[in-house]
This record gives C-alpha cells, structure tokens and sequence, in this order.
C-alpha cells in the first residue's frame, strides 16, 4: 500500500476543506435574506446569492473546463462571472438550485483534480489562462481555485457578522 498521497490528492483534499469553510458560512446565514445588498462605507458588497453563483460560476471555469473536462450545461453560469453585478432580486436561479449546482459541480471538480496525476499538473491548462505574471499550468490554476473560493468564503463571514451571526 502505497502510504504517500499524489500531489493532485493534497490539493483535492485543500479544495475540500476551503468549500468546507463556505458550506459553513451558507449554514449560518440560511435565514439570511441572500439576495440583501449591504452598503459599507459608500461600497455596496455582492449579495450572498451572487457571491454563491460565482463559486459555482468559478470552479466550473478552472476545474472542469480549465482541466480539460467537459463543460456541464448550466443555464446562469454566465451571468456570475467575475466583474458581473448581483441581479435583481428574484432574476436568478432559486438558492436552493444554485446550492444544487455547487455541490454536483464540486463533485465533479474534485474528480477532475484527482484524475490528474503528477506530470499532468506541469501542463497548461485547457483554456490558456495565467494569473498575472504567473504560468499557465494546470497546478497554478488548482492553486488559483482554492484562493479564489477562501477569499468569496471570507465575503460570507462579512455577511454574517453584518447580520450580527457569530462567526468564531
């Protein structure tokens, strides 16, 4: 029995616990209005809802597509990519279908993660994208995606503690 874990195990096991964390904060805000925009400071943040959507939007983009799998048919995917705007309450996707999306897309991310074996990691990803001077390696943008969904984790705890739910 082989005792050591391969580099693509360690990094599904990161994505694991990062959506962990999110899963975590969606539980403490499910009597949360998700679709409430808060103000601070004269900068109004995303709503829990988009904040969701584009997790889902985003794991989809580096780990399935990015990793070479084949894309899944989401009809709102598009309208949560980074740079979008919440849409108006009751546009989209019911949060009950979007949580359904999130778990069957992160099922089928941390499979695309696991399939990869070491060399594979050393490879451009499928749709050639870099993050700033970085490369474009399939590894990189593993790394990217588990950032990506801690930082949209840490927008769910504001979200929290903007409705007064302890956090810690």
């Amino acid at each position: 029995m082989n005792r050591f874990k391969s580099e693509s195990h360690i990094l599904a096991e990161l994505l694991e616990s990062s959506r962990n964390l999110t899963k975590r904060y969606l539980g403490w805000l499910k009597d949360v209005d998700f679709e409430k925009r808060y103000p601070v400071k004269g900068v109004t943040l995303n709503n829990a809802l988009w904040v969701t959507a584009h997790l889902v939007c985003a794991e989809h983009t580096l780990l399935i597509e990015a990793l070479g799998k084949e894309p899944m048919k989401i009809p709102w995917i598009k309208e949560f990519r980074g740079g979008t705007k919440p849409l108006p309450p009751g546009k989209g996707p019911t949060f009950k279908e979007m949580l359904q999306k999130m778990d069957t897309v992160h099922c089928t991310a941390l499979k695309a993660v696991k399939s990869l074996q070491d060399e594979d990691l050393n490879q451009p990803n499928a749709l050639g994208h870099k993050f700033g001077e970085k490369n474009d390696l399939k590894r990189t943008i593993i790394h990217h995606a588990i950032l990506h969904e801690a930082f949209h984790a840490g927008q769910l705890g504001w979200i929290c503690k903007l409705n007064r739910i302890k956090t810690v």
